[in-house]
């Protein structure tokens, strides 16, 4: 991994960082029912510095199945 860093053109990197986190931004509401897909989304935009991550965190905890006075899930999003 290294090796690969010190061998890419940083300013490349970081446009092609910045065009993928813009694309995912917009994308996002497509996914809002997915829970897998929403935390890989925050985790790559947390990473990214996206102003977008608190929305995609609001998301996912829309999603939760919460019973009785628990503040967190007690069991899965979805059964598979």
């Amino acid at each position: 991994m290294l090796l690969c860093s010190l061998q890419v053109d940083t300013a490349s990197l970081t446009t092609s960082i910045a065009l993928a986190r813009e694309y995912l931004e917009d994308q996002v509401s497509g996914v809002a029912s997915d829970p897998y897909a929403l935390s890989i989304i925050a985790y790559a935009f947390s990473l990214a510095g996206s102003p977008k991550v608190n929305d995609v965190l609001h998301m996912l905890d829309a999603l939760a199945i919460v019973e009785g006075n628990n503040e967190r899930p007690i069991r899965p999003y979805r059964t598979l």
